[in-house]
């Protein structure tokens, strides 16, 4: 009380003389929130059939998820086309403050599907609402069938007719594309060829983290993955982003891939602007049984990060590659 009169006093007697009154500012400079306590920006997620917007939200809401890109999955066939993009239309119109709707491209064999593709996707981003495109699969893994996930083996390659139309549709609407690629010597020759000739197409390569595969589906590929290899892409491509989503790979984490490898490490810092985080949670049950485990895991390697990079992964980058300039 003693302190409150005193100070009260000093700045009346100080503008009285004509005098500055101090500052009762924090002008120091504050202390960068620590990765727990980080805003995430979720830049690689799916939408299921059935799963409503509100579980999204409060899951979301849990992990410190301030928004999310959204794209549908578990595309059937059957269905006439766009009726996946009504599903992330009908959520983002719910939360359009929450809510990043990409165009759906997450379908076995939509590169079958001829001009008609092309044509519907030109329409919908012509209405602005979608942001982005993805998850194109370039080269996927069959996966066998289990209990909750089954997939073909799929490739597509970058510079490959189809490829090359969509990142042109990407580069004409200034929208990034997130694609789904493994790494051969032939898929990381095709992308090279693909980043050159559409040097104004923004794309974000998923799964770029420790666990990722490296030759196959099985649990003896996980890990052998090389870091540097995706480090001569990005010194050379500056339109090559990725995210360090963990996805199928998390079949087979371990307790001792919290924490992150040495070179993994020096990855993220040396292209601190280049890489964003992801959940990728592509069936429903993973939604009910791993979505906050996979946030803990992404927090875990942002925290072994500088500050500057973590921030940057949680949230910046993402926002920064969304709003380029064309």
């Amino acid at each position: 009380m003693k302190l409150a009169r005193f100070m009260a006093l000093f700045v009346v007697l100080s503008l009285a003389l004509g005098c500055s009154a101090p500052s009762l500012v924090q002008t120091s400079t504050p202390a960068l929130m620590p990765a727990g306590r980080l805003p995430l920006i979720d830049a690689h997620e799916h939408i299921i059939p059935g799963l409503a917007a509100e579980t999204i939200i409060t899951l979301m809401d849990q992990a410190g998820v301030q928004k999310v890109i959204l794209m549908a999955n578990r595309i059937e066939s059957f269905r006439p086309m766009g009726w996946e993009d009504a599903l992330v239309l009908e959520a983002y119109e719910k939360y359009s403050q929450r809510i990043i709707p990409f165009l759906t491209t997450v379908r076995w064999g939509w590169h079958f599907r001829g001009p008609t593709f092309l044509e519907y996707a030109q329409r919908q981003l012509q209405t602005g609402k979608f942001k982005g495109m993805g998850e194109f699969m370039v080269k996927h893994y069959a996966i066998s069938s289990t209990a909750d996930i089954a997939a073909p083996e799929i490739s597509v390659p970058a510079d490959s007719p189809w490829m090359q139309e969509i990142m042109r549709l990407g580069a004409k609407y200034n929208v990034p594309l997130i694609i789904h690629m493994e790494t051969t010597a032939d898929t990381v020759a095709a992308l090279e060829r693909a980043l050159l000739a559409n040097p104004n197409t923004r794309v974000i390569w998923a799964h770029q983290n420790p666990v990722k595969m490296g030759g196959g589906p099985e649990a003896q590929y996980a890990r052998q993955a090389d870091p540097n290899q995706v480090a001569i892409l990005l010194d050379k491509y500056p339109n090559l982003f990725a995210d360090i989503a963990v996805g199928y790979e998390t079949r087979f984490f371990r307790r001792e891939d919290r924490k992150l490898p040495q070179g993994w490490k020096n990855l993220y810092e040396r292209y601190n602007d280049r890489f964003v985080i992801g959940l990728d949670l592509a069936v429903s049950v993973m939604w009910e049984k791993f979505y906050l485990r996979r946030a803990s895991v992404i927090r875990g390697w942002l925290s072994q990060l500088s500050s500057d990079t973590a921030r940057k992964l949680a949230y910046e980058n993402i926002e920064r590659i969304l709003s380029a300039k064309p």
